[in-house]
Order: C-alpha cells, then sequence, then structure tokens
C-alpha cells in the first residue's frame, strides 16, 4: 500500500504477508512497537514460536513506525540536496535506503542471518537516495557549539554586561544562532532536566 502521492516512493507492499518479533530487533522503540502490536504467534524471519501469546507484529505495521520515524529526520536526497552533473550528482551527503537503513540509522538486526529480512526493508523504502532534513543548516550540535562560541566572544568585545537586554540577532552573526538569553535559557533547562545541580 502506497501512502500519498508525495510519499509514493515507499510501500508496505513488500513487507505484507510477514510477521516479525523483537527478537529480530536490537532497537528498544521497535521492540516496543512489535510487543505492543503483535499479532502472531510464529516470527517468519528467525522462526521462534510463541506457545502461550502472540510474540510477531505484521512486517509493513514495523515498516510504517519506522518511516514515521526516519521521516522526522531524513528526507529524500531529490527534495533537498543540489543536483550538478559535472560534480558528480547530489550536492552533499546522502545515502541509498540499504546505507541508510545500515550505516546512516545503524539498524541492528541480530537474527538476519541471510539478509532476507534487511532486502525486504530496503525494497519498501526504495530505490532512493536520502539526506538529513535541512541538509545544509546546522545541526542541533554545531548550533549549540557555534552560539556558545558567539556568545563568548560577544560578552568579551561587544557587551560585556547587560547582554541578555540584546534582541537583535544580528549582533551574533547567523540567524541559526541561539542568542544569548536563548542559551542561557537552554543551559538552565537542560542542568534542570538532567538534575545536574545537587543540594
Amino acid at each position: 500500500m502506497n501512502h500519498g502521492d508525495d510519499l509514493d516512493f515507499w510501500s508496505t507492499a513488500p513487507a505484507e504477508g510477514y510477521s516479525v518479533c523483537g527478537k529480530c530487533f536490537e532497537d528498544d522503540y521497535i521492540k516496543e512497537f512489535i510487543q505492543s502490536s503483535a499479532a502472531s504467534k510464529l516470527c517468519d524471519f528467525c522462526g521462534r514460536k510463541g506457545r502461550t501469546r502472540f510474540i510477531a507484529a505484521p512486517l509493513d505495521g514495523v515498516v510504517e513506525f519506522m518511516f514515521q520515524a526516519i521521516d522526522r529526520e531524513y528526507k529524500l536526497a531529490a527534495d533537498a540536496l543540489g543536483w550538478d552533473g559535472a560534480e558528480g550528482g547530489y550536492q552533499g551527503t546522502h545515502w541509498d535506503s540499504r546505507d541508510l537503513l545500515e550505516d546512516e540509522i545503524g539498524l541492528s538486526l541480530p537474527n538476519d542471518d541471510d539478509g532476507r529480512l534487511l532486502d525486504i526493508l530496503v525494497q519498501c523504502f526504495g530505490d532512493q537516495f536520502w539526506c538529513e532534513r535541512d541538509p545544509y543548516a546546522l545541526r542541533p550540535d554545531e548550533q549549540l557549539i557555534g552560539s556558545w562560541e558567539k556568545f563568548c566572544d560577544f560578552i568579551k568585545h561587544a557587551r560585556r554586561y547587560f547582554f541578555l537586554q540584546q534582541s537583535d540577532k544580528k549582533s551574533l552573526g547567523s540567524q541559526e544562532y541561539l542568542t544569548p538569553s536563548e542559551l542561557l535559557r537552554f543551559i538552565g533547562e537542560t542542568v534542570t532536566e538532567h538534575e545536574l545541580v545537587k543540594v
């Protein structure tokens, strides 16, 4: 089944009719999804059988669950990267579906000795090239490191005091960096969230 005109590059059809158990994946979120969606006592990939309870979920449902997660972080290279035939194609880091699943995401399939499960997943995600969402933007870690460096430079050389009143992002350069108040708020929230201050 295809999912809309804008998503017609992927399909759950290659996965239909198969059931897979949580032991076939290492990812905890996928395992939890399989456990909550289990509808079969037999896994078609590792051969595991449940005596009294369902242990395997329909693989097409697992593919849909995976696609929703992947779609939050990655998109088709054709929709996000520039193309230059003279320079070797897409201008930026990109992966085909197999490399995206295996190398970039690091999907681990511990019981897939013959590669059949991975092959079906790759078929579902299509013969496409993928890249990060907003591939030319700063990654979150790059944004935070750059914001801290700009913050340090700003309070040393531009405005030593009262920097929290600064609302103009142009003083820090790129619009992608956090302002001093945004950065300090982020640091405070992170410290609180991870309980880094002990009484």
